[in-house]
């Protein structure tokens, strides 16, 4: 069998997918995915997320090709075409990337893309360092406060005059 991949870090998405049934085998237990693909030495989770990056004619076909290779004999009148079809339509799709983000990436760094998480990332920075020069900004070209005369001396002639 491949290295475990625990099931904990892909989560509950790939459920409906791996405990669905296939069919019976020859013995008369109920087969699902994943105990077909662990008969197959195949990490049933990691599977599972590779078929979900996958487009769905790829994900079928390489579906099909491993249900028809189970060495059950019981499975042999089953139309793997179908059965895959149906079973890879339980696995959760991405919503496709926003092309505006890889292209504005690019055009920002030359030859590299960045990650949409590290586009945000540079984004807030650009932000955080333009409030702090606008801070310094405005706090440097403040006009002077008014002071309080010191403790003995009589107010100005100003302050008596507004008192009036």
């Amino acid at each position: 069998m491949t290295r475990a991949i625990s099931p904990a870090r892909f989560g509950s998405e790939y459920d409906d997918f791996l405990f669905s049934p296939i069919g019976e085998d020859r013995k008369g237990l109920m087969l699902s995915v994943v105990s077909m693909l662990a008969r197959l030495n195949l990490d049933p989770w990691h599977k599972a997320a590779s078929f979900a990056e996958l487009p769905v004619e790829a994900a079928t076909e390489q579906l099909a090709s491993l249900i028809a290779a189970l060495p059950d004999h019981a499975f042999k009148h089953f139309d793997p075409a179908a059965l895959a079809a149906r079973l890879i339509a339980l696995l959760p799709r991405k919503p496709p990337d926003d092309p505006a983000i890889p292209a504005l990436a690019s055009s920002l760094v030359p030859g590299t893309a960045l990650r949409p998480r590290q586009l945000a990332s540079m984004v807030v920075f650009i932000l955080f360092v333009g409030l702090l020069a606008a801070q310094f900004f405005l706090s440097s070209h403040r006009p002077p406060r008014p002071e309080a005369a010191p403790h003995g001396q009589a107010p100005s002639a100003e302050l008596r005059q507004a008192r009036q």
